[in-house]
């Protein structure tokens, strides 16, 4: 069964240069919370077990305790993403950070690199947040999504996220040319994303089991072993993402003629859908091409290319940024 993510809202306190909604998707609509437990009952009863709520931000909704509420006693794993610079976010409203499973929340770099990316003293209100997490001992997630912007700083992050005790993930993404990003320019181009997927290989294998780290690019072990698991249990590997306005994709970088069906739905109906598998045969095929790529285009001078990602330079002036 796939997991679900329900974007509760696209309304947002802050406005970060590479947000995937864009401002075209950043409408008012938003499901009831009837139509929510709807949702959420219709995707328990097909033995459905995690789901996700993301945004926008969803503490602007405010009925987020009782979303989450119910969600948990649906006997749902549930997760919860915040850019955690909001006031009810820092304040826990409702309890809803005792009642998640894990919260996710984004750094993108040192505090001058995530502010220009994600406005002017985002970085202080977060990090206040994470300390909040960390005096609670609350399990959390950090997603760090790549690009040209603070692909020097992967040094810089990867020591910060090991001084945090209470991190369990490290979800590592480079970025896609979606929404406010949908030209492209900020993306990695072939050789940093090449250099990325060398770092977090040799970093994952030094880690010692600190924290599990995750990437849209590599997986947690290799695209290789991703590919192996995704023959026997391909539905495993699909996000089901309910928008707000009601309406379920695969994925989120799918547009709408990839629709699956709208949120009164049954199950059986949206898993049959024709979008769904052809949806399952692109991220195959996507297992396939990476491999291929490190095999053959990629067959070149690895330690010059990294040299070229993270001269020791750029490294230093990472950790002395803000």
């Amino acid at each position: 069964m796939p997991s679900l993510t329900v974007e509760l809202t696209y309304r947002c306190n802050r406005s970060c240069l590479f947000c995937y909604c864009g401002e075209a998707r950043a409408g008012k609509a938003e499901l009831a919370l009837d139509d929510l437990k709807l949702l959420l009952g219709n995707f328990r009863g097909a033995g459905g077990r995690q789901v996700a709520f993301t945004g926008g931000e969803p503490f602007l909704r405010r009925d987020l305790p009782e979303i989450v509420g119910f969600a948990r006693s649906l006997g749902l794993w549930v997760s919860l993403s915040t850019n955690g610079t909001h006031a009810a976010a820092a304040e826990n409203r409702g309890g809803v950070l005792d009642a998640v499973n894990l919260v996710r929340v984004s750094l993108d770099g040192p505090p001058k690199i995530h502010d220009g990316l994600r406005g002017r003293g985002s970085h202080q209100r977060l990090m206040a947040f994470v300390e909040l997490l960390e005096q609670a001992g609350k399990p959390y997630e950090i997603q760090y999504t790549v690009s040209r912007n603070n692909f020097a700083f992967l040094p810089w992050m990867f020591e910060t996220c090991c001084s945090l005790p209470s991190l369990r993930f490290l979800s590592v993404t480079p970025l896609l040319p979606l929404g406010r990003a949908a030209s492209g320019e900020q993306c990695l181009d072939h050789a940093q994303e090449l250099a990325l997927y060398l770092f977090l290989r040799q970093w994952g294998n030094g880690s010692q089991g600190r924290f599990f780290w995750g990437s849209e690019l590599c997986g947690q072990r290799s695209l290789s072993r991703r590919r192996q698991i995704f023959k026997t249990s391909p539905l495993s590997f699909m996000r089901l993402v309910a928008q707000p306005h009601g309406v379920l994709f695969p994925w989120f970088s799918l547009g709408p003629a990839w629709s699956l069906g709208g949120f009164r739905d049954s199950w059986d109906k949206l898993l049959a859908s024709p979008n769904l598998a052809r949806a399952l045969a692109v991220v195959e095929g996507a297992f396939l091409a990476g491999d291929r790529l490190l095999r053959e285009k990629y067959a070149v001078d690895i330690s010059r290319l990294i040299m070229t990602g993270f001269s020791l330079a750029a490294v230093e002036a990472a950790g002395h940024a803000g």
